[in-house]
């Protein structure tokens, strides 16, 4: 992928939070889990990531988009001095 300027990087990393599904963050979770720590509990499980969505979210389907409609979790994203 070629380099993009900030502003564009900036929408398309939005555009990606917006669509993420709660399937793929708890994904994301588990092989970033593995990652780091090598499953040993450092950080969160996915089980307890999707658990903490359905709680604090109301995302309880695999396929639901939980930052979709909570312009609070992205909508601070900004450049400066570009």
């Amino acid at each position: 992928m070629a380099p993009m300027d900030p502003p564009a990087a900036l929408q398309r990393a939005v555009r990606w939070l917006r669509r993420l599904t709660r399937r793929e963050l708890e994904e994301i979770c588990d092989t970033r889990r593995r990652q780091t720590d090598g499953g040993e509990g450092l950080l969160l499980s996915a089980q307890t990531a999707a658990a903490g969505l359905v709680r604090i979210l109301g995302v309880d389907h695999p396929r639901a988009h939980p930052f979709a409609d909570r312009p609070v979790d992205w909508a601070g994203v900004v450049t400066v001095g570009v």
